[in-house]
């Protein structure tokens, strides 16, 4: 989803953030799946790592979500934050997408 940040008003930007963060707890339940149990130190350390990533992403997300419902932060504020935000989550999902396929086909 490639739109336009100035474009989305806020209740917009809530939503979308409310569905990653929806996304980010199933790729979660993904990485944590009998099916993607790391095989090799190297996927073991790629899906620590992931984990971590979503975890800290989540919580910023989380951040985010309640400082835009409780109007504590500015328009502009929240725009670029959820534009590194929305940058990060696909970089994330790229990357527990790959470690899914080498972890089942390994």
């Amino acid at each position: 989803m490639k739109s336009d940040l100035k474009e989305l008003n806020q209740s917009s930007l809530v939503m979308r953030l409310e569905r990653n963060q929806t996304d980010l707890l199933k790729m979660k339940s993904a990485l944590s799946s009998y099916t993607c149990e790391p095989r090799t130190p190297s996927l073991f350390e790629r899906c620590e790592t992931l984990k971590y990533k979503l975890e800290r992403l989540s919580n910023a997300h989380e951040e985010i979500l309640q400082s835009l419902k409780g109007h504590k932060i500015s328009l502009s504020n929240y725009m670029d934050r959820a534009k590194q935000q929305f940058q990060e989550f696909s970089l994330i999902q790229k990357g527990v997408e790959e470690y899914i396929v080498g972890a089942r086909n390994h």
